[in-house]
């Protein structure tokens, strides 16, 4: 029998299709969401309040001779978690950095182009980054699952946050906080400045922080 879910702060479709037992491209992909897939567009970006409509699930079959021993391997669903890091505009290459995904650690160096890229468990949702060494270390809280549609003011906000132009302690709920930020942005990029999320800005915005 069919189900649907209906996504709550900080899920993301990784997780959902986890917790239900699917590969997320079985639900993304299923006919009953093509509404959702054409609103949101990429299925690293849903919203609390969406619903998603879970497809049955079907028996599948397979004949195997009794006496040996076979391997079935489930069709995992990992988060892709890859963030770049920038000093003065250029990359922060070959850089250390430890990562802490709920009390599991891990440690390697930025690429060349200053890019951290780890694989995530679905159920992921809180982490920490600690990057460099000395008076260059920087420590960055994570919350996994939270980044809100493009075509949300709160959206905006949490990519202006990510991309380093609001302030560490700027409330991104803050209209007049998020004018100031997209001016500083659009002066940045070359756009005109409006202090508005116009096409132009989303496009640039989205390019930049690659959702």
């Amino acid at each position: 029998m069919s189900e649907s879910h209906t996504v709550q702060p900080g899920d993301c479709l990784f997780s959902i299709a986890e917790e239900y037992g699917y590969h997320w491209e079985t639900i993304w992909k299923d006919a009953a969401n093509n509404a959702l897939r054409q609103l949101r567009k990429s299925p690293a970006v849903i919203a609390p309040g969406d619903p998603l409509h879970l497809p049955d699930k079907k028996l599948k079959n397979l004949d195997r001779p009794t006496d040996q021993t076979h391997k079935f391997v489930r069709l995992g669903s990992p988060a892709k978690l890859r963030l770049q890091f920038l000093r003065d505009g250029q990359p922060r290459a070959g850089e250390p950095y430890t990562l802490n995904i709920d009390g599991v650690i891990r440690s390697g160096a930025t690429d060349g182009d200053g890019f951290v890229t780890e694989y995530l468990p679905p159920k992921a949702r809180r982490g920490e980054l600690i990057i460099g060494q000395g008076d260059n270390q920087m420590t960055y809280p994570l919350q996994l699952g939270h980044l809100d549609p493009l075509d949300s003011d709160t959206g905006v906000s949490q990519r202006l946050s990510n991309l380093g132009v609001l302030p560490p302690n700027a409330d991104p709920s803050d209209p007049a906080v998020r004018a100031q930020g997209l001016r500083q942005f659009q002066a940045t990029h070359g756009l005109p400045i409006t202090g508005e999320a116009d096409g132009d800005t989303k496009a640039k915005l989205k390019a930049l922080h690659g959702s």
